[in-house]
């Protein structure tokens, strides 16, 4: 004869089947027993071995497996102490030079520089005579009274030369139109409604070019020029006493 069982208790299920001979009394006790197991377990009657991650033993309830969450959770590995390597481009270092300098106050600029080798005067004293001024600007003399010049269209003359040094020297600009420059003489201090009379001077084209006429006329200082024009700021420095 053939015999089949399913059983059915919560999560728990089985089939047995047993034939004529087969101990079919043993299975059924068999299962009767773990269902027994199964509740004490589940009403904290019974312990369960467990292992931990280093393969010791302990006896735990169902209650604790089910609250530590230890037997389907990874243990959380030992936190590395491996120093990230420091970015020093994205930190910043405070040891480390920037390569950045931070301007010097009392560095004197480019600009005077040039004019300081080709003169002697140091930065201070070339400041009390001229002006270097911008492109837009431009330089000015602020010892105009200090000028040489035995006349006024000697000091003219003159002070046009050390105007054209400058603009050449400092911001490359080689001609100038006489319109400009009239205005430059003037915001020197040294107006002359008759700058023409400077071509009657013997000495201007030593120093000064021209091209152009009338209203588009313009000026240029040549090489000789320039050494005068260095000339006459050291002599207006000396006069002046700086």
């Amino acid at each position: 004869m053939r015999v089949e069982v399913h059983f059915e208790d919560g999560p728990i299920s089985a089939d047995i089947e047993a034939e004529d001979g087969d101990d079919f009394c043993s299975a059924l006790d068999e299962l009767a027993e773990f269902v027994s197991d199964y509740h004490q377990m589940v009403n904290g009657d019974l312990q369960a071995t467990r292992f931990d991650w280093e393969g010791k033993e302990e006896q735990v309830t169902w209650d604790e497996i089910e609250d530590d969450g230890s037997s389907s959770e990874a243990v959380e590995e030992p936190e590395s102490h491996v120093e990230e390597p420091v970015d020093e481009a994205v930190t910043g270092d405070t040891e480390q030079d920037s390569g950045t300098e931070e301007p010097d106050e009392d560095d004197e600029s480019d600009e005077y520089r040039l004019i300081a080798e080709e003169t002697g005067l140091d930065k201070n004293q070339l400041k009390k005579v001229i002006e270097i001024g911008d492109s837009d600007s431009g330089p000015r003399i602020l010892a105009s009274n200090f000028l040489p010049g035995d006349s006024k269209r000697e000091k003219t003359l003159n002070a046009s030369v050390v105007l054209l040094t400058l603009w050449s020297s400092v911001h490359d600009v080689f001609w100038r139109n006489t319109v400009d420059i009239v205005d430059d003489l003037e915001q020197s201090g040294l107006k002359d409604d008759r700058f023409k009379r400077i071509y009657n001077h013997s000495d201007w084209e030593k120093y000064l070019q021209k091209k152009g006429e009338k209203r588009g006329t313009e000026l240029g200082i040549v090489p000789l020029g320039q050494d005068r024009g260095y000339e006459l700021i050291k002599e207006m420095a000396d006069n002046a006493g700086v």
